[in-house]
C-alpha cells in the first residue's frame, strides 16, 4: 500500500505508479558525480513522463537494506507492507527539482 502521504485527498488503490528499474554507477566511476547526475536525469524524466500519463508516484524496488537506506535518504517513503519497496510523489520530485535548480 502506498503510504499516506503520498495517497492523501486521492482516490484509493490502485494509484498510478511509475516504477524506476535498476539504478547503479559501475565501482570504477563511484565518487565522479555520476550516480547523481544518472538520479537527476531519471527524476526528470520520471516527473516529465508522469505529466504525460498521469503518474502520481514514483517507486522503486531496494534489492536490500542499504539500497533501501539510500531511497530514503533521498526522501523516498516505505510501504506498509514490503520496507523494500519505496515511493515518493511526483509532486515532491519536481519540486525537489526545482528548488535544485534555484540554487
Amino acid at each position: 500500500a502506498l503510504p499516506r502521504a503520498i495517497r492523501t485527498g486521492q482516490p484509493p488503490n490502485p494509484m498510478p505508479c511509475i516504477l524506476l528499474g535498476q539504478l547503479a554507477t559501475d565501482t570504477a566511476w563511484a565518487g565522479q558525480g555520476i550516480g547523481v547526475g544518472l538520479l537527476k536525469h531519471a527524476l526528470a524524466r520520471s516527473v516529465n513522463g508522469a505529466v504525460l500519463i498521469g503518474g502520481r508516484a514514483l517507486m522503486v524496488n531496494a534489492i536490500d537494506d542499504d539500497a533501501a537506506a539510500f531511497w530514503r535518504r533521498r526522501g523516498f517513503m516505505p510501504s506498509k507492507g514490503n520496507a523494500l519497496m519505496l515511493f515518493r510523489s511526483i509532486g515532491d520530485i519536481a519540486a525537489s527539482l526545482e528548488a535544485a535548480r534555484e540554487v
